[in-house]
């Protein structure tokens, strides 16, 4: 982990000073989100023209650069982790991790998108060789919306309880992300026309991968799970090139039709290498 989970004083660091307006600005903010019993409040580089430092639970509700000094990174989370909202007609936002680490206390959810804008929420969990991590929370990123996130990268789930991600969102780019001992599915997505590249998913207690819906391409590594390397549902996914081996159930667990695993690796799987309906995959 890149961040210390010692104990800290949680109380955010607004730069308010005694101004009432800003506080009224906030509380504005706050009227637009949908409410969430986990959402202690509202966080994020631009609130009302001040930065608002982020705890546990706080909703991120413009484009957001994570600071060592912000209170969520340097102590355990009790639930969720951080909320995003993008504004209503916003294009977008994005959420630069910076290396940091989010660490759950086994429930919750590490980021759960709430809104992406227009065109989707960005993650990012660094540049280059930085990572960020999402650790033991329920499950370690969440969303459901037709373009909820656009893009995903360089960030790594480790240990959460249930799945390391679980979203539901179409156009959408995983990249650079690895799921690692989670205690269901490492990376579980559905909806049209997404790509996974570079994920490496490895000793989940679930599949490695779960995919549904449709068109969606994945250039992964599956390794080492407790079910299968990969389990997809729906139509016509494509896993050219991607590695499935030592899993506990099938290299390929599929349903639906049109699914093309040519050139993949697949080997040592206890349930075989394809399995599930015939003719699934091509």
């Amino acid at each position: 982990m890149r961040s210390e989970l010692s104990t800290c004083d949680v109380r955010r660091r607004t730069g308010l000073g005694g101004g009432g307006l800003a506080f009224a600005l906030i509380a504005a903010w706050a009227l637009l989100l949908p409410a969430s019993p986990s959402a202690a409040g509202v966080c994020g580089d631009d609130v009302g023209g001040v930065r608002v430092a982020c705890a546990c639970g706080d909703t991120v509700v413009s484009n957001t650069v994570l600071s060592a000094t912000d209170p969520v990174v340097s102590q355990p989370c009790a639930g969720d982790g951080l909320l995003l909202a993008a504004a209503q007609g916003a294009d977008g936002l994005v959420l630069e991790l910076t290396g940091l680490s989010l660490v759950g206390s086994g429930k919750g959810i590490g980021l759960r998108v709430l809104r992406g804008g227009a065109g989707g929420a960005v993650i990012i969990g660094g540049d280059g060789d930085t990572r960020a991590s999402i650790a033991r929370f329920r499950t370690g990123v969440a969303g459901v919306g037709s373009n909820v996130i656009r893009e995903i990268r360089n960030v790594d789930l480790i240990a959460n309880a249930r799945d390391g991600m679980q979203v539901r969102s179409s156009g959408m780019l995983v990249e650079s992300v690895t799921a690692t001992r989670n205690g269901r599915d490492g990376v579980r997505v559905s909806g049209h026309g997404s790509t996974l590249t570079g994920v490496e998913s490895d000793e989940n207690l679930g599949s490695g991968l779960r995919v549904g819906g449709s068109g969606t391409t994945v250039r992964a590594r599956s390794v080492g799970n407790g079910s299968n390397g990969a389990f997809l549902t729906g139509r016509g996914h494509d896993l050219t090139s991607s590695q499935l081996s030592g899993n506990g159930g099938a290299g390929v667990m599929a349903s639906g039709r049109g699914h093309n695993a040519s050139g993949v690796r697949i080997g040592d799987n206890g349930g075989g290498s394809v399995a599930g309906r015939q003719g699934a995959v091509q």
